[in-house]
């Protein structure tokens, strides 16, 4: 159960990290490798997964997973911001790809006429 508790400590910590940037830089400077945190959470689940039922009453496992859960929701609450400034900033970026593209035209076009 030890390997189960430090991967469960492991998922905590990724998830606590991800939860201080997103309050302390904001949601827009904050960088998150969400691939590692949904490995992170894949990892911590199957821990859980794994746990026997009849296992005996373990303190610290039972904090761990307390506290997995609090992440879990705090993450939960936090998400859809996420979403909405990654919708916000994917819309930001396709106009200036759009701009881009329409000065490189006007460039070739100005070129080619000259």
């Amino acid at each position: 159960m030890s390997s189960s508790i430090e991967d469960l400590r492991q998922a905590n910590r990724t998830l606590r990290t991800t939860l201080t940037r997103f309050r302390s830089l904001g949601i827009s400077a904050a960088v998150v490798e969400f691939s590692s945190l949904r490995n992170q959470m894949r990892q911590a689940g199957d821990c859980l997964q794994h746990v026997s039922p009849n296992a005996a009453p373990d303190v610290e496992w039972e904090k761990e997973v307390s506290e997995y859960r609090s992440n879990l929701m705090q993450l939960q609450q936090v998400l859809p911001s996420v979403y909405g400034h990654l919708q916000v900033e994917k819309q930001r970026l396709e106009t200036a790809l759009d701009h881009l593209q329409a000065v490189h035209a006007w460039t070739r076009a100005r070129t080619a006429s000259l």
